[in-house]
Parts: C-alpha cells; sequence; structure tokens
C-alpha cells in the first residue's frame, strides 16, 4: 500500500529541516506544522520517513541524499500497526525490541529514562527484524510514551 493512501488521516507536515530516510521525525520546536529528526528518547515522536530519496537514485539531484528538504510538505509512516523501514543507530538483535530514536534520527532500543519526574519518553515502535547500526529494518509502529518517575 503506498504511503498516500492514509496520508489525509496524519497532520499535515513541513519540513524544518533536510530530512534522511528512513529515519525518526518529531514535531520541531513550537512552530506549527513542522517536523524535524527526532533527537533522542524525548522527542515528540510523529512517525517515519519513507525509505527513498527526494530525487531518483544515481540522479546529480540525488547526491544530497534527502527524502525531504527543508520547506517541503513530508509524507512519513505514522499510523499505529504501519509496517514499515527504519534506520538503526546500534545494534539490535532482539526481535519485538522497543524502538526510541539517537539524536540523528535512527533507531535504538527503548531505554526508559529516569530522575527529572514527569519526563516523557517515546517510543516510535518494535523491530520486525534483526540489525547492525545503519542497516534498514522492518518495524511494526506502535508510537506512544511512558512517564519517567524521579529516581
Amino acid at each position: 500500500m503506498s504511503i498516500t493512501a492514509f496520508q489525509p488521516f496524519l497532520p499535515a507536515m513541513y519540513a524544518g529541516e533536510n530530512l534522511y530516510p528512513a529515519r525518526i521525525i518529531a514535531f520541531s520546536g513550537t512552530t506549527a506544522n513542522t517536523c524535524a529528526h527526532a533527537t533522542g528518547i524525548t522527542s515528540r515522536i510523529l512517525g517515519i520517513t519513507p525509505p527513498a530519496t527526494k530525487f531518483a537514485t544515481g540522479s546529480t539531484e540525488d547526491a544530497s541524499g534527502y527524502a525531504f528538504q527543508t520547506g517541503d510538505p513530508v509524507g512519513y509512516y505514522g499510523l499505529p500497526f504501519t509496517r514499515c523501514k527504519v534506520q538503526l543507530g546500534g545494534s539490535v538483535p532482539n526481535l519485538l525490541t522497543p524502538l526510541t530514536a539517537t539524536a540523528a534520527g535512527k533507531a535504538v532500543a527503548f531505554v526508559p529514562t529516569t530522575g527529572t519526574a514527569g519526563t516523557l519518553n517515546w517510543q516510535v515502535g518494535y523491530n520486525l527484524e534483526s540489525g547492525s547500526s545503519d542497516e534498514l529494518v522492518d518495524v511494526w509502529l506502535d508510537i506512544r510514551y511512558t512517564v519517567a518517575f524521579a529516581s
């Protein structure tokens, strides 16, 4: 099924920065309808960008490797229970490991933080295959958060 099939059900978003393919994206600051790469476990996750670049592979325009450039309308996977690809930021050897974002929007194992009570820890979903850093793996979207408690 194409990414546009369910797009009307997701908030319309625009790239607040250049976005890479298969990366976790989140709301960007206080600017309405703007997203950027998620920057860690506390980023308010929206979904995952498609695993393709904006321009045809091998074309001169594709040299940047971006899926979306600043100001572009962003298509993304964000509906619950959607299966898509995500780029890993570290090794994830076990299937169905909860995933969250690195500072670069790549996926890593979700490990809730403690310390500041009330901090929201965001999870993007679960990996459906194991993989190493920079590999693309299938993920089952289940965006949710947990609330941290003081340790």
